[in-house]
This record gives structure tokens, C-alpha cells and sequence, in this order.
């Protein structure tokens, strides 16, 4: 989603300056790559075409262009078909209904402003990262921001279902999703706060591109806090608000020029991101320089570093050819269950597949033993239990650790 805003930024920066139409196919490429992309990018690109459409108003003939561009971008790259899925099972463009009310916020503009104020609290970084039991100053910057929340009246606002502010907490885990950006991060909120605050009272301030790159920000994330609701795990809904800060601070360090305070700053942002850049990635969970190592020696144990318990699972899955010969695998899966390892097992091979079975009966058990035509039939339980009618014609190959996970061997009696 934000590589898509960046490459149509990008591309209308060109057709300012050149006017030729294959920036204009970039532009509708890149907000159907950012709606196809996560659905948090519909609004990003509803948002850019209505500004693009706005833009070349008076160009009938660019107008016209982008248009059709944009309908032939969303249809081949918009995932239309997710979308209109949804619409068709589960009656709502983004998915299940309960659990979009349970994420969402519900109290508006004024949980937005709630929320804001939590992400602002949840950027401060002090240039170190730590389990949340050693953290500190997490237990205090939370305390500190249910006390200004108290204040401004905001209370228990714009949480998500599961969260309000007895159980508010900012993890700083060394999870990428529930950390937060840095030292770098911190800083570039800071600035990009005191240059919206300054733009307020100052025209030429207000026309100067950090403005505009800090109020673009500000406004991606009066965005997020205006639809989902805080949950602590929620930075991934953030990059592109801090990718639009960390620009417009970078920019002025830049341009600073040549005198000796300016060297000076220069040098002393070069050291900030360098031991960002070293320092904090080796405290991560899962993206230290290893970890890196690892992704292309033992790419299986990367993915399941947050679940080992799901090595076992994919290993097993990966050699089932080896173990049964040519196999068809039936994935009975739960809710919260990680089924993408499983069903990227298969890929590029022609002696294994892996077909979803979200209701496991008798009777499509046996219909997929006919379609298994003459390969073994295997079935993977991942947290869910399966029914006793169909236990009678399976045999267990394998117990593992995880809830109700299991691999059965399909044996008709």
C-alpha cells in the first residue's frame, strides 16, 4: 500500500513536468496495486484518484485517460474478486462483519482523537528496545498518556472491542507490529508535529513541502484513527504516516547547507541513523542480521519463529511425497490457525496438493478420495476437532504439540 502511494506520487511529479500519458498508466497502475494490495489501501486510492481526477479537470483529454487507466488498473490488479467474495458470502466489501465491529472504532471523531493521541505517545523511543518487562518507560508513557487522555475528556475512545484504558499497554516487544519506528521515528513525529503546529500561524510555512509532506501524514493517520480501532500490535497500519515524517525530516538535515552548525546536524543525524540501523534491528524478534542469514538456509524455521510449534507441521507437510508418495492433503483448518505455510508447501511441485476443507464430513471425505485418483488421501486438523463419523475412516500418522493438530491418514473401511 505504501509502495503503491509512493510510485503514484512519484508519477505525478513526472506528469507535472512532462505531460506524457504513460505517467498517467503509472498512476492508475500504482492506486490498483495499493487497493489490491491490503484494504486499508481502498481509501488511500480513492482518496489519490479523486485528487488526480480533481487535478486534470481542465485536461478533458487526460481526464478521460486516467479514468479509463484507473478502471482497467483496479479490474486487473484491484483483487475484484476478493472484494465482490466478500460482498457475496459475507455481505460486507471487507470481510466478516463481527470481526470488522470488533476491530473497528465506534466512537468517531472523537475516538480518532483518542487514538491519535495514543500512536503520538506510542512513537517515543528513547534509542533503545527491550523486552516490555525491562521497558520502563513504556509502563510510564502509557500512565502518562491515560492521564492526558483523562484530561482532554477521551477516555476509553476509539479502542478496538478488546482494548480500553485499564489494559492500554505499549508492548515494545521487538514484534515490528508492536514496537514502534525508532529513535528516527520518535523525532520525525515530534518535528512533523511542531511544523503542522507552526503552519497554523505562518503562510509561508504552510507552502513549504516538510508542511505538506507532515499534514499528508497527519492526514494518512487521522485515517487509521478514524477507522480502526488501537490495539497495540497496530504499527502496520502506520508505515506510510511515518514514511511522509521521516521524509520531511529528513529533507530540511539535507538542505541545511555547508556552515558549521549545519555539519554539524548532519553528522549528528548520520550517527542517529546509523545506530538505528545497526543497533536496533539486532534486538528483533524475528529481523536480526541471523534471522536474515537464516530466511535463506532454513526459510521454514524464519517463518515459524513466532510459532514453533508450526515447524514440525510444515516439515512433515513438505514430506509427505517422500513419506506416502503422490498425495492430496485436505486442510481442515480452525479460526486464527497459520494455513499460508501449509498451502505454500506445494508450490512448483507436481506430487503434492493441498486443497482447503473448512467442513470436514463423511461425505466430502469420500469425494475427495475420488478426486485423490489414486493418490493418498491425507487430512491436517490445525486447531480444530474432527467430527466422529469421519474418525471412523481415518487413522492418526501424527499428534502435535498445537491444539487439535493433527495429520490422519485417510483408510476406508
Amino acid at each position: 500500500m505504501v509502495f503503491g502511494a509512493a510510485c503514484w506520487y512519484y508519477a505525478l511529479r513526472h506528469w507535472r513536468a512532462r505531460e506524457r500519458p504513460v505517467y498517467l498508466a503509472l498512476m492508475a497502475l500504482a492506486l490498483g496495486f495499493a487497493a489490491g494490495a491490503k484494504t486499508s489501501g481502498l481509501p488511500i486510492c480513492l482518496l489519490c484518484g479523486i485528487w488526480t481526477l480533481w487535478s486534470l479537470r481542465a485536461n478533458k483529454p487526460a481526464f478521460l485517460r486516467f479514468a479509463a487507466f484507473a478502471a482497467g488498473s483496479f479490474l486487473l490488479m484491484g483483487s475484484v474478486e476478493t472484494y465482490a467474495n466478500n460482498l457475496l458470502t459475507l455481505r460486507h466489501l471487507f470481510g466478516d462483519p463481527s470481526f470488522i465491529a470488533t476491530i473497528s472504532n465506534r466512537e468517531g471523531v472523537r475516538g480518532a482523537a483518542a487514538n491519535c493521541i495514543r500512536y503520538l505517545f506510542g512513537f517515543v523511543n528513547i534509542g533503545f528496545d527491550s523486552s516490555y518487562s525491562r521497558y520502563r518507560y513504556a509502563a510510564w508513557t502509557a500512565s502518562r498518556c491515560r492521564y492526558i487522555l483523562r484530561l482532554a475528556g477521551l477516555g476509553n475512545a476509539g479502542y478496538c472491542a478488546l482494548w480500553n484504558d485499564r489494559s492500554m499497554l505499549f508492548l515494545k516487544d521487538n514484534m515490528e507490529e508492536s514496537t514502534d519506528f525508532g529513535p528516527v521515528g520518535a523525532i520525525a513525529a515530534a518535528c512533523a508535529l511542531g511544523c503542522c503546529l507552526a503552519a497554523l500561524g505562518s503562510a509561508s510555512i504552510r507552502r513549504s513541502v516538510f508542511s505538506r509532506l507532515a499534514l499528508a501524514g497527519f492526514a494518512s493517520l487521522g485515517i487509521t484513527c478514524l477507522t480502526v480501532g488501537w490495539m497495540p500490535w497496530n504499527n502496520r497500519f502506520l508505515m506510510l504516516p511515518m514514511i511522509l515524517f521521516s521524509v520531511a525530516l529528513t529533507l530540511p538535515v539535507v538542505r541545511a547547507g555547508e556552515s558549521r552548525p549545519a555539519l554539524s546536524l548532519k553528522i549528528a543525524f548520520l550517527a542517529l541513523l546509523l545506530f538505528s540501523a545497526i543497533f536496533i534491528p539486532s534486538r528483533s524478534f524475528n529481523k536480526t542480521p541471523r534471522d536474515l542469514w537464516l530466511s535463506m538456509k532454513r526459510r521454514d524455521y524464519v517463518a515459524t519463529k513466532r510459532l514453533p510449534t508450526m515447524l514440525d507441521v510444515v516439515t512433515d507437510v513438505k514430506a509427505i511425497p517422500a513419506t506416502f508418495g503422490p498425495s492430496l492433503l485436505l486442510l481442515n483448518a480452525g479460526e486464527g490457525t497459520w494455513v499460508l505455510p501449509v498451502l505454500q508447501a506445494p508450490l512448483g511441485r507436481k506430487d503434492l496438493e493441498v486443497l482447503a476443507a473448512p467442513s470436514l464430513t463423511r461425505e466430502t471425505l469420500f469425494a475427495a478420495a475420488k478426486t485423490a485418483n489414486g493418490r493418498q488421501l491425507l487430512i491436517l486438523t490445525l486447531k480444530k476437532q474432527v467430527l466422529p463419523a469421519v474418525m471412523e475412516n481415518i487413522a492418526t500418522v501424527r499428534q502435535y504439540a498445537g491444539e487439535d493438530t493433527v495429520l490422519f491418514k485417510f483408510q476406508p473401511r
